[in-house]
């Protein structure tokens, strides 16, 4: 089913490392045509001396041609730079589908253990599902697609799903976005993005306005008249070193408002290329055009006016440079013309900023999830039921991290609210991997994505889980009493109305065999009267006889494991009834331990 997947992404790779070789051997022709233009403008001027006309005239045919040089130079530098993006992007897809996920994003700074569920399901961390999922461009789409991951209920699950139909079918237009976004440095990515709502004042005093025209003015005229003989020429050089004066009275409050824009904007504004390639693709769904006209509203497209701003960054950077802060500002004021020009942009863009980021941030994480679903054909997209009946009922369900050549896939039959499977079986039989197979699959359906699954159907509600209590030094918290509170707030939750989804693994390990079995039977009962739906694995046999008091609410399943000429056997599948065979005294007998 991958194959093609695969044979695409080795295409990209061979054609972009021709083209990388190709494109380094033009930047070497014109670095040496750079280099030869500036040796033969001085054989020139030494085989001319003496003929000013001729060296003049030769001198800016050579500065003309050498800016043409330095602007091909970099034109192909950057393309050059796309080309070897697009290798890593591609490569890093290979990793992907081959779960090498060992140079991926773990998405660890989100990671919370008290989360209903996403410690419990390692959607954050080494070898997680946001490792996996994560080709994100950008900062702010690596944001978002933890923020969909960590709070995934919602009620646009299918115009997700339509989104990401149709992004899964635009691999060229998501590579280029990748790569666009790679070769923006890792500081940039990370620059702060979010603080929109606050902006210091760029506006400049109507004096300012008026000097930083006459400033100019008075360099070109007091030129001409010193050309034509009328002036002195050190007047030219006084009124320059007057210019650099006024400058340099508001050179700290320029420095600081300098600061605030580039921690403001730099982030956002060095993607104005994605914004393009956003902008200018035609997109079919409804939702994809409702979101791409968030870049293209009011006559203005969000590319050409972030451009605009990173032009005015990139002026104000030149004062960086002292010898380019005296000569510009001596000629022309330069700092006031750029506050002047970021004040006109504020006025009209500073409150489009936010929606930008945001929607960049959000086509960046869809295009991640839209690469998840073309790197996994075989996965299907779930069927939301209409009528909120159907928690959830699936076949063949996968685990994503598990290759599909070693996954050995189980069905869950229908759960509809109030119902639960209890699951019994020995240690390593497959309970755990089955809990964490279901939950990460709804999880993926949450977001809109597509699941490990020949079919799913689902109604979105609150999934919780108790797999991997953990207790707190800092809270002076024991781990049992940690568990107690995460089953409190289930049932505080519950109790509220709130429709949910749990799925608990050996509840109260905490506690004596009698007390833990007296306070599952108890907690089950309870939340199948307040209509909770759910599973719960345990080796706790007696927890069998829910299902005959509650005939129609609770369902007998196990894994099975087997001893065949004291050998130990798993088939990893899911069987109706109770567990039968327990194996913990086998091994400890094998292993020597008793």
């Amino acid at each position: 089913m991958k194959g093609p997947i695969i044979e695409y992404y080795n295409s990209i790779i061979s054609s972009s490392e021709e083209r990388v070789a190709d494109i380094s051997r033009k930047i070497s022709v014109i670095s040496f045509l750079r280099l030869s233009v500036v040796l033969l403008l001085f054989l020139f001027v030494w085989w001319q001396w003496g003929e000013p006309e001729y060296i003049t005239a030769y001198a800016i045919i050579s500065a003309i041609l050498f800016l043409a040089l330095v602007k091909l130079h970099d034109k192909q530098y950057r393309i050059k730079l796309f080309e070897e993006a697009k290798i890593r992007a591609a490569e890093d897809n290979l990793q992907k589908i081959n779960l090498d996920l060992s140079k991926a994003n773990t998405g660890s700074r989100y990671i919370n253990s008290r989360h209903p569920f996403s410690y419990d399901l390692d959607v954050f961390g080494e070898k997680s599902i946001f490792a996996l999922l994560d080709t994100t461009a950008t900062y702010g789409g690596a944001n978002q697609l933890a923020q969909w991951l960590d709070s995934p209920l919602s009620n646009e699950i299918t115009e997700k799903q339509e989104i990401i139909k149709e992004l899964s079918l635009q691999p060229e237009f998501r590579l280029n976005l990748r790569a666009g976004g790679m070769i923006v440095s890792d500081e940039i990515k990370s620059a702060k993005e979010t603080l929109f709502s606050k902006f210091p004042d760029f506006s400049i005093s109507r004096l300012y306005k008026i000097l930083m025209y006459v400033a100019p003015s008075a360099i070109l005229v007091s030129t001409i008249l010193s050309i034509l003989g009328i002036i002195n020429p050190f007047i030219i050089l006084y009124i320059f070193m007057a210019n650099a004066g006024i400058a340099g009275l508001k050179t700290k409050h320029v420095s600081g408002l300098h600061r605030s824009l580039t921690e403001i904007a730099t982030g956002l504004t060095a993607y104005y290329t994605l914004f393009e390639r956003i902008e200018m693709t035609k997109f079919q769904s409804g939702p994809l055009k409702s979101l791409q006209k968030s870049l293209t509203g009011d006559n203005i497209r969000a590319s050409v006016a972030t451009k605009r701003l990173n032009k005015i960054l990139h002026n104000l950077d030149q004062r960086y440079n002292g010898t380019s802060y005296i000569i510009l500002n001596g000629l022309m004021l330069w700092d006031y013309h750029q506050l002047y020009g970021t004040d006109k942009w504020m006025k009209h863009f500073s409150s489009k900023l936010a929606v930008w980021h945001e929607t960049l941030s959000k086509f960046d994480a869809f295009c991640a999830l839209g690469t998840f679903a073309y790197n996994n054909p075989s996965y299907t997209y779930p069927t939301l039921d209409t009528d909120r009946k159907i928690i959830i009922e699936a076949s063949q369900l996968g685990h994503p991290l598990i290759p599909e050549s070693d996954c050995i896939c189980n069905d869950i039959r229908q759960l509809d609210s109030g119902q639960f499977l209890v699951i019994t079986g020995a240690n390593m039989a497959g309970k755990s991997t089955y809990l964490r197979t279901v939950g990460i699959n709804y999880v993926l359906a949450l977001i809109g994505a597509p699941v490990f699954a020949t079919t799913m159907t689902f109604t979105p509600v609150s999934l919780y889980t108790g797999l991997r209590t953990t207790d707190s030094l800092q809270e002076n918290e024991s781990y049992f009493f940690a568990e107690l509170k995460r089953l409190q707030n289930i049932i505080e939750r519950s109790q509220k109305g709130e429709q949910m989804f749990v799925i608990l693994d050996e509840i109260l390990k905490g506690t004596n065999s009698v007390d833990k079995q007296k306070g599952s039977l108890a907690l089950i009962t309870k939340l199948v009267k307040m209509n909770v739906t759910g599973i719960i694995a345990t080796h706790d046999l007696m927890l069998g006889t829910l299902a005959d008091n509650f005939p129609g609410n609770i369902f007998n399943y196990c894994f099975e494991a087997t001893i065949d000429n004291d050998k130990l056997n798993f088939s990893y599948r899911i069987q109706q009834g109770v567990a039968k065979n327990m194996n913990a005294y086998f091994l400890m007998q094998r292993m020597g331990i008793v």
